[in-house]
């Protein structure tokens, strides 16, 4: 690295900075939590309304309401209430009866009914009756005539059950039975969901898969016998709505459906899947739309973009889940940074585990849910070891991408694998590019560091300017017009939240 540098506001260079670009003047604005943001990021249990219109998760401390444009079907959803709860720990079960009045939650030793006043909206829960279980469980079930309580005691492998003695009142719970699974599959923890007649059985395998229980004895977890393990099925939770099996699992946040009605056994793939979070887990890289009407927040730990709205420009008190995302996996399980064109027409993304830069076409100009996988380009010849953040210059020919390796900013050609240079850097892992003659750098620690460049769009003519520190953060983006300059909270954030500053 490069020795020596100075505190805010030094001068290294007499190269002057674009007004509203100098993040050496950076002083905070405010913050805004990012929709759907929890501490826990993972979604532990899952239930599907009959009708298959709602689908209910909980998350952290949280019950969250998702509508589905069409029954038993994820491909689009809309509004998303959420009910928080009043709890100690995060919310391990979740069910409710079938009329949508009650709603049961399980959490840290204690079975919870609350009291819907209007049917299927959480926002009028109250009238909440508490029951300690004997132990802690993950995933939860009741009969649909509210006599029998299912948990499962993953850590312990078995399925507990309680009888109670007036339907739906958890207060006369008492336990019945407990049946313990044959070998408790690896990672497995939590979910369990019944057919409507009590003779089949579904629990967790986590990446196992799931397995199938038949039971002679309607009900009585005790006659369950294996029928068979559907590895195609790996999931944490689940909901069952007559032939439609509704999944979910932990932090990938991906909500499945699988049609099971040609059978369980010969199922290898979902019918529909969303992502049921717009909760940023682990944020690597933001940035905006030229409008600032659109923000994308990269989160490497689920590989996937996110999309927000902003109802007023580049305002994030504005921002709303767009339930639009690009999920990498496909072609790279290690995506660092994301970048667009000038007019929101081509999405790039550089990923670290195939040494790639990954071009996607953008048929709606800035929304991501018309994205679809173009082409690479392999950076691993141009002698980047690590890639980090990246952005694309002004004028749509270059890529800046940060190498954390030998701290450096690599500049190359969007339209070739070719090299045009590197830039030796003090921020190795975070980037901002503004008019064309204004790079910024950052490492998560908190430090900005930057650079004046005496020729548009190329890092080779950058100068160091100075430095500031703003604290552990991930990501940096630029107001497209100047005078703001945008971070994520970092990883160790108690919820994901935009921080926005003012620079001159």
């Amino acid at each position: 690295m490069i020795p020596g540098i100075g505190v805010k506001g030094a001068i290294f260079s007499g190269n002057s900075i674009p007004t509203g670009f100098n993040a050496l003047t950076a002083s905070f604005v405010r913050s805004f939590t990012l929709p759907l943001s929890f501490a826990d990021g993972a979604v532990t249990d899952i239930h599907i309304k009959p009708d298959g219109l709602k689908l209910f998760a909980a998350e952290s401390r949280s019950i969250i309401e998702y509508t589905n444009n069409s029954a038993n079907t994820l491909a689009s959803q809309t509004t998303m209430p959420t009910k928080s709860l009043s709890l100690s720990y995060p919310v391990t079960g979740l069910w409710f009866n079938n009329t949508g009045t009650y709603m049961f939650v399980l959490h840290s030793g204690y079975i919870r009914r609350y009291t819907l006043g209007t049917a299927w909206d959480i926002n009028t829960a109250g009238n909440m009756q508490s029951k300690s279980t004997s132990n802690s469980g993950n995933g939860m079930f009741i009969s649909s005539d509210g006599t029998k309580l299912y948990i499962n005691e993953s850590g312990n492998a078995r399925i507990r059950t309680y009888t109670l003695t007036t339907a739906w009142d958890v207060t006369t719970a008492s336990s019945s039975t407990t049946w313990t699974y044959a070998s408790l599959p690896t990672g497995a923890n939590g979910g369990i969901v019944f057919d409507s007649t009590g003779t089949i059985m579904y629990i967790s395998g986590a990446s196992a898969g799931t397995r199938q229980y038949t039971l002679t004895t309607a009900w009585d977890v005790t006659t369950a016998s294996l029928a068979y393990t559907n590895s195609n099925i790996s999931s944490k939770s689940y909901s069952l709505n007559g032939n439609y099996l509704f999944t979910a699992g932990s932090i990938s946040d991906y909500a499945r459906v699988f049609d099971i009605s040609s059978g369980f056994s010969s199922v290898t793939n979902h019918s529909s899947i969303c992502a049921i979070r717009g909760a940023v887990f682990r944020p690597i890289s933001i940035k905006f739309s030229n409008t600032g009407y659109k923000l994308y927040v990269l989160d490497d730990y689920k590989n996937t973009l996110f999309q927000y709205s902003l109802s007023t420009s580049f305002d994030i008190s504005t921002l709303s889940y767009d339930f639009k995302y690009v999920n990498f996996s496909s072609q790279d399980s290690g995506i660092t940074g994301i970048a667009f064109n000038s007019t929101g027409s081509k999405l790039y993304a550089v990923g670290a585990t195939n040494d790639r830069v990954y071009s996607y076409n953008v048929s709606t100009a800035w929304d991501i849910g018309t994205a679809s996988y173009s082409t690479y380009r392999a950076i691993s010849a141009l002698g980047i070891g690590d890639s980090k953040d990246m952005v694309v210059t002004t004028d749509d020919a270059y890529a800046i991408i940060m190498d954390s390796t030998d701290d450096k900013a690599y500049k190359s050609s969007l339209s070739a694998t070719v090299l045009d240079g590197t830039l030796s850097t003090l921020g190795d892992t975070f980037v901002a590019f503004g008019s064309g003659k204004s790079l910024v750098t950052s490492v998560p620690a908190g430090t900005l560091y930057q650079y004046s460049l005496s020729e548009d769009n190329n890092i080779l003519t950058a100068s160091l300017v100075g430095s500031v520190s703003i604290g552990a953060h991930a990501g940096l983006a630029f107001k497209q017009t100047g005078g703001a300059l945008h971070t994520c909270s970092s990883y160790s954030a108690s919820a994901t939240s935009i921080k926005e500053y003012s620079i001159s």
